[in-house]
């Protein structure tokens, strides 16, 4: 569902209409969230060592992608609010660091799902790219207005936190999967 409500802010970043919006899709991430939680609570206070820490780091990995979602709806959030257009290069820069989110997300899907370890490596290669990416953006944006700068570096920080969470998700899922 996370990924879902990332898909459902990048487009609405690029003016694209949805079946359901982020934050439609909202009250579904937190409603399973909390499910995921409440069992996972259970299990560890049930459970000894080592099965208690592993329950532990799933919930970890289950709050990372809860937070995806809340960056996600402040990403609706904010170009329902501003309505202002970013074109050209910083246009097509936004757009290559939202597709870098969404690999990142395949990958974590591939590692936690998948137990596919050598994943790893690439998940860390793109990582590294969005970050280059990242901080060329910044850099670009500080060109425009201070309005169409503040709306594009309050984006811009919100996927950069997205990414964060999906790497840090995926991260334990190597360390629970590698043991």
């Amino acid at each position: 569902v996370t990924a879902r409500q990332y898909e459902a802010a990048q487009a609405a970043f690029l003016g694209e209409s949805v079946d359901r919006s982020a934050q439609t899709l909202e009250s579904l991430t937190n409603e399973r969230y909390s499910a995921v939680l409440s069992e996972l609570k259970s299990y560890t206070l049930t459970t000894d060592w080592p099965g208690n820490r592993v329950a532990a780091d799933l919930s970890n990995i289950a709050t990372n992608l809860e937070i995806v979602g809340d960056r996600a709806c402040f990403i609706a959030d904010v170009v329902d609010r501003e309505g202002t257009d970013a074109n050209g290069i910083i246009g097509e820069r936004m757009t290559d660091i939202f597709d870098a989110g969404t690999r990142i997300n395949d990958y974590f899907c591939e590692i936690f799902f998948g137990c596919d370890l050598p994943v790893h490596d690439q998940l860390r290669e793109e990582e590294e790219a969005v970050h280059r990416d990242l901080d060329e953006l910044f850099e670009l944006v500080t060109a425009y207005d201070p309005d169409m700068y503040g709306y594009l570096v309050t984006i811009t920080r919100a996927l950069e936190r997205t990414i964060y969470y999906w790497v840090d998700a995926a991260e334990i899922a190597v360390q629970l999967h590698s043991g």
